[in-house]
Formats: structure tokens, sequence, C-alpha cells
């Protein structure tokens, strides 16, 4: 999941598409393992739009890029995001510490950990 924090933080922050596989047979307890279905639910729900689609004619490999649908759902990803590191938790002490200090491994490594800790409420 640290891997979506990243991600959909990019998305909101800067827009542009994400190149990456769908799972159109979505079961929700495939969340936590199967990195693709959560594009799926996304996409399936109407926050992702597909902007392009190829198909490799020889392998049948399908690929999409994705991109949010509106300002507004991009807004909503946005605030969500800002609020998780709002929320004062002792354990993020850790990476302002990191952050001060300039060390990007640290900072990664927290910063994990805290999307890890917070993606549950989404």
């Amino acid at each position: 999941m640290p891997e979506f924090c990243i991600q959909i933080f990019t998305f909101s922050r800067r827009g542009g598409t994400l190149h990456t596989k769908i799972d159109e047979q979505i079961i929700f307890n495939q969340l936590d393992h199967n990195e693709y279905a959560i594009w799926s639910l996304l996409l399936a729900s109407g926050y992702l739009k597909v902007e392009r689609y190829t198909m490799d004619p020889e392998t049948g490999k399908e690929e999409y890029d994705l991109k949010l649908t509106n300002k507004e759902v991009r807004l909503m990803f946005r605030n969500m995001i800002e609020g998780w590191f709002k929320t004062y938790v002792p354990a993020d002490n850790d990476f302002i510490k990191a952050l001060l200090e300039g060390d990007v491994e640290a900072m990664n490594y927290y910063y994990e950990q805290g999307c890890a800790r917070h993606i549950q409420q989404f």
C-alpha cells in the first residue's frame, strides 16, 4: 500500500496519468495484496477515468493510462492526504526529525509507515 500512497499523492499534486494494469474481476479481499485492485476499484467507482488503453496483440497484455476524473476529485484526494499528516501522532516525530536532518532513507521509511497506518481510512 505505500506505493499507492505515493502514486495517489503524485496524482493529487501534479495531475498526469498512471500507467498500470486493471483487474476487472476485483474482489474486495484482494485490496491488501493485489496492487492493481485499488486502481480497479477507483476506476469502477468513478474517481479515475481511462485516458488510454493498449493491448499487445501477441500476448493479450492490457495496460491503461488512468487519470483523476476532475478537479474536485483531485482536491478530495489532496485534502485526504494532507489530513493524514495534520493529525498529531507521536510516531510522526521520527519522520519530522528525519526531514530536518535530510535523511531521505529514513523519511521514506517513516512515510511508508504513516501511509500504511492511515490508508485503512480509505
